[in-house]
């Protein structure tokens, strides 16, 4: 959970793969890659800049669950392990 905002400015992000095993998003405003788990853009303008953590929860299903009985669960779509392996391989390329 961060706060969308680069240099005072509101950002907007779309995915751009996965680098390690960790997301990697795009902001649509300066094209700079934003590396998820260090919050650190890791190329473009923005490079260095870091996000603003946002509180949160930390848990696991049991508890959320317990907390929040009617809570739906989404389940990939047949085939999504094959196209994320795909956009990583041309995230690195």
């Amino acid at each position: 959970m961060f706060r969308a905002e680069g240099r005072g400015k509101e950002l907007h992000f779309e995915n751009a793969g996965v680098i390690g095993g960790n997301e990697v998003f795009r902001d649509r405003e300066s094209g700079s890659r934003w590396q998820q788990s260090s919050l650190e853009a890791i190329s473009g303008p923005m490079k260095g800049e870091h996000l603003q953590l946002r509180p949160f929860l930390l848990t696991n299903w049991g508890e959320w669950h317990k907390l929040h009985p009617d809570t739906l669960v989404l389940r990939p779509l047949p085939g999504y392990a094959e196209r994320i392996r795909e956009t990583n391989q041309r995230v690195l390329e």
